[in-house]
């Protein structure tokens, strides 16, 4: 049986993803070559290409991107190995490079497969047949998870929707060390994973209070998970002059740190649990090792709880985090209440179910249902108060109880049957109304540049394209040149030299000296225009962006001829040298 669910399950994850890149809606495969996601993506096959070329494994180095000098990432190696294993067996009948983008474009339908089956297994204990099926249904429908797992999306989102939902398998199943090693491995591969934390350990603590004798034990035995993952992927990760070197952009000591004081400050409430009578005692024990556990990460883990996007250089703010918006908190006076309910709408109906069943549900299944209580509050604040993001974690954690409330209240009968109608697909139909209404947003100026980088000259050594700040990695993987701009938190220099160049007067020093340092040899760009670039070209008709626009290049600056199909939708340009 179990293998015949395996199969239906992965067939229809298959099925999903064919008819998303078949019908065009997913341009995965779109003019008869791989398409990838976007600038992650191709970044993430520049990064593998170049391990794969180097086997400098501890190198965080891109020297394709900032180019000349390159880049330094703050990415972890996980996903760098998925991609390698999955594109280790295509190798034996295609060309590395080939087979590195096959590996790109199914990497991420293949861990939703992965995603679907933790969540249908992992939730027996709580849902029968009909509620398991329906809560796949949700997860798998839901726009917010569903973009981590697109084809072609070769990012690290995936992976961790991925260790989120086996973790939570694998605490509904009482396998706690299982479930403290899933957090660690996502903390190894994310550090924003540290949001795995709080709800199990929380659900722990009061199951404890609430009398129940195994909380403590299973908590140490979910820290001891954690430590053991975060210890291991931090040898892995780092060479071993780094081990103790803090680092909150990446899986550094001070995560390895915070899972040390938490074993130490639950292996403190086990020893003392035996001494410890009464839910007032309990909760007075569980809190005072939560406070001395916090305290001591504060004062010996300096820098685990800022933000490290707090210290970004203000351009970085200003042409990347700001214009794409999910690091900040949902804005509710600006967001769009159509795409938010069709993206969370469930989470009311899921939070009172989950918070029913927590209170007055069999005693057996309580602290589960306790854990997803904590978690989509966790979520819902983070959303709120942290950063949008977060809304990927709340489709997830909402699909349990979210199919419960409306599977049980269908099968009451009666007035029961229309609350269910409007728990199960009010917030949908009420979303899809709302987005109905709405206006159009503007159009996306995409371009893919799979078909103007053949007619580019070819890259001599060292020698960079200047394009676009999201489109550097793309043009980096498909022509073989340096790119200077690529969308990341430390890339301030190759983001304000971009800016200067396309937006700065070409008859300036600075402009004629940026392109001689960072050896510009060909300008690429989309003859789309996004409303920013339409703003810019309006308020700088003098800059370079300008006069490439217009046909118009400054001297030096000669245009590249291109086939009639592709010169409808490129410009590109040759930069005398």
């Amino acid at each position: 049986m179990r293998f015949a669910e395996t199969l239906l399950i992965l067939a229809g994850i298959a099925a999903l993803h064919a008819a998303l890149v078949l019908t065009g809606v997913v341009p995965a495969l779109e003019g008869g070559q791989v398409n990838l996601f976007d600038p992650d993506s191709y970044t993430r096959l520049l990064r593998v290409a170049q391990l794969h070329a180097t086997g400098r494994w501890y190198d965080p180095v891109l020297t394709a991107l900032n180019a000349p000098a390159g880049l330094e990432l703050h990415w972890t190696r996980p996903l760098d190995a998925l991609m390698l294993v999955l594109a280790a067996p295509l190798s034996l009948a295609l060309p590395f490079p080939a087979a590195l983008e096959w590996a790109g474009l199914v990497m991420a339908p293949a861990l939703h497969g992965v995603a679907a089956l933790l969540l249908w297994f992992g939730s027996r204990p709580l849902l029968n047949r009909a509620e398991r099926a329906l809560a796949v249904l949700l997860f798998v429908a839901l726009r917010a998870p569903l973009g981590d797992f697109v084809a072609g999306f070769s990012d690290h989102h995936a992976l961790v929707m991925v260790l989120a939902l086996g973790q939570l398998a694998a605490f509904l199943n009482g396998r706690m060390a299982v479930a403290g090693a899933a957090a660690g491995l996502g903390i190894w591969v994310s550090p924003e994973c540290l949001l795995l934390l709080p709800a199990p350990l929380a659900a722990l603590a009061l199951g404890w209070v609430r009398d129940d004798g195994d909380a403590t034990r299973d908590g140490v035995r979910f820290c001891a998970g954690l430590l053991g993952a975060l210890a291991v992927g931090l040898a892995l990760e780092r060479p071993p002059a780094q081990w103790l070197m803090p680092d909150a952009f990446r899986l550094s000591a001070l995560h390895a740190g915070l899972g040390a004081l938490l074993l130490a400050a639950v292996g403190a409430v086990s020893l003392a649990a035996r001494r410890t009578h009464g839910p007032a005692g309990r909760a007075f024990t569980a809190l005072a090792a939560a406070m001395g556990a916090a305290g001591a990460a504060w004062l010996l883990l300096p820098g685990l709880f800022a933000n490290p996007q707090d210290g970004l250089d203000p351009v970085v703010r200003a042409y990347l985090l700001d214009p794409v918006g999910i690091e900040d908190p949902l804005r509710l006076a600006e967001v769009n209440w159509g795409d938010l309910l069709l993206d969370a709408g469930p989470v009311l109906p899921a939070l009172l179910c989950a918070g029913v069943a927590a209170a007055r549900g069999p005693a057996a299944q309580r602290r589960g249902w306790l854990f997803l209580l904590l978690a989509l509050l966790l979520m819902l604040a983070y959303v709120l108060f942290g950063k949008a993001r977060g809304l990927h974690f709340l489709a997830l954690y909402q699909a349990i109880p979210w199919s419960a409330a409306t599977v049980r209240l269908w099968r009451h009968g009666g007035a029961a049957v229309a609350a269910a109608a409007l728990v199960g697909g009010g917030s949908w139909i009420a979303g899809a109304a709302l987005a109905s209404t709405a206006p159009p947003p503007p159009p996306a100026a995409e371009c893919r540049y799979g078909p103007v980088t053949p007619h580019l000259p070819p890259p001599r050594p060292g020698e960079t394209v200047l394009s676009d700040l999201f489109d550097g990695p793309e043009l980096a993987y498909r022509s073989g040149y340096g790119a200077i701009g690529a969308p990341y938190d430390l890339n301030a220099a190759g983001i304000r030299d971009t800016q200067a160049l396309l937006l700065g007067d070409p008859r300036s020093g600075t402009v004629r000296r940026l392109l001689e340092e960072r050896r510009v040899a060909v300008i690429v760009l989309c003859r789309g225009r996004s409303p920013d670039v339409e703003r810019e070209l309006r308020d700088r008709p003098r800059s370079l962006l300008a006069l490439l626009h217009r046909l118009s290049p400054p001297p030096g600056i000669e245009p590249i001829a291109l086939p009639a199909a592709e010169a409808q939708r490129f410009l590109a340009y040759r930069v005398a040298r």
